[in-house]
């Protein structure tokens, strides 16, 4: 029996990417190439699903939470990274947010992650190294 779906939900329509509000990012998509820092993302945006598009001649690394209703846009131009978000929540925030703090606190293994589990939820939480 599965622990959880194994097929994500369907995107449905992509958002307009043109839309939203844009800022400089302090990550590039390249951040999610490593597993344990996608790992930690995912923990920031727990269903968001991530495809990449090529548009105007310009690569966009596209995160869509459909639950949510909200997308994030990376453009990486040379070292120029850039991010547009859209929806209730600014999905590629919440994900640096989180990936600073691991950081901050030594980007500790993910063997020494904890979990708690509440009746508010569950919280991932990781010792400073």
């Amino acid at each position: 029996m599965p622990a959880r779906p194994q097929m994500p939900p369907p995107l449905g329509m992509l958002p307009d990417l043109e839309s939203g509000q844009e800022r400089v990012a302090r990550f590039g998509p390249e951040v999610l190439d490593a597993w344990d820092a996608r790992f930690v993302a995912q923990l920031a945006a727990p269903h968001a699903q991530r495809l990449s598009l090529t548009l105007a001649d310009k690569t966009q690394h596209v995160l869509i939470d459909v639950e949510a209703g909200a997308w994030a846009a990376l453009v990486l131009d040379g070292e120029h990274r850039t991010v547009r978000q859209g929806g209730p929540v600014q999905l590629w925030d919440q994900i640096e947010e989180h990936l600073l703090r691991w950081q901050a606190d030594g980007s500790p293994a993910l063997t020494r992650f904890e979990i708690l589990v509440t009746s508010e939820g569950q919280h991932f939480t990781w010792p400073k190294s």
